[in-house]
Parts: C-alpha cells; structure tokens; sequence
C-alpha cells in the first residue's frame, strides 16, 4: 500500500522491441511512472458573496 501525494502519478505503457545478437527478436510492454501536474485550477467560482448591482 502507498500514498499517493496531491500531484498523483501519470503511469505510461509503450511496446518495447529488442534483437538478441542471434537475430531473435523480443517484445515486452515497458512500463514508467512520472510525477502527475498537480491539482487544476479550472476557474470556477463557488460559494462567493458578491454585491449585486443596484438597478437603475
């Protein structure tokens, strides 16, 4: 079991191909883990008190 941190993790699979020096070629998935971007801020307002304006 781990913590993961706010930032998360970006977890990336790609097909990894080597030839052996007899000629045999081996496939795997290789697999790397990053750091993620954080949380987002997308901009959006909640729960703010704001004046209204008078009507004129």
């Amino acid at each position: 079991e781990e913590i993961v941190g706010r930032s998360g993790f970006v977890i990336s699979s790609n097909f990894q191909r080597a030839r052996w020096y007899d000629g045999k070629v081996y496939t795997w998935i290789g697999r790397s883990v990053r750091g993620g971007r954080g949380e987002g801020n997308s901009g959006l307002k909640f729960d703010i008190l704001a004046d209204k304006e008078p009507d004129s």
